[in-house]
């Protein structure tokens, strides 16, 4: 599958869009997915480079010494409505997206995967994240943890290192 032509071939794209993949260690421990570009990483082209982005960034300095780390999200071109607002991604967006998360998984064959939110959550585990959260999941024969995303956090005015360290010590123990 040649990416980049896959991902033209989305209902997303258009030419004001940037294919946002991938960013972290070329050997990650774990792969952390979220859901889709905002603003910011369309503009960039990279994941996780928003307010969102950089409460993650927090999270992880506190566990860089401990494991490498790769980020992407389940959908990789910013979905907006017609009149322009970034939106959720729909379940036929997230779908189409599949095949590259999965190639993204072969590419760089992480240890674990960290999902952010219930798009994510979703996306890999076909539960919610209310369940998928309290459990160890499996997606392509790797452990699979849930927690809530970084916007949540924010909306909520909480830090969530307290929770990133939690789940980081619970994978911790399990590996």
């Amino acid at each position: 599958m040649r990416t980049f032509d896959y991902v033209k071939k989305s209902s997303l794209w258009d030419n004001s869009k940037k294919f946002v993949k991938y960013k972290g260690s070329s050997t990650p421990d774990i792969l952390i997915l979220g859901e889709a570009p905002g603003v910011e990483e369309n503009r960039l082209g990279k994941p996780f480079v928003g307010k969102c982005g950089k409460l993650l960034d927090s999270w992880l300095s506190n566990e860089s010494n401990n494991f490498r780390f790769g980020i992407s999200n389940v959908v990789h071109l910013m979905p907006t409505s017609d009149d322009g607002r970034i939106r959720k991604p729909s379940k036929l967006e997230v779908d189409y997206f599949k095949p590259i998360v999965r190639v993204i998984i072969k590419k760089y064959s992480p240890r674990i995967i960290i999902c952010l939110g219930s798009t994510a959550s979703e996306s890999l585990l076909d539960i919610p994240i209310s369940v998928a959260k309290n459990k160890v999941c499996y997606f392509m024969g790797r452990p699979v943890y849930s927690m809530y995303h970084p916007s949540y956090f924010l909306r909520k005015n909480l830090v969530g290192s307290r929770e990133f360290g939690a789940l980081i010590k619970l994978i911790s123990e399990r590996m």
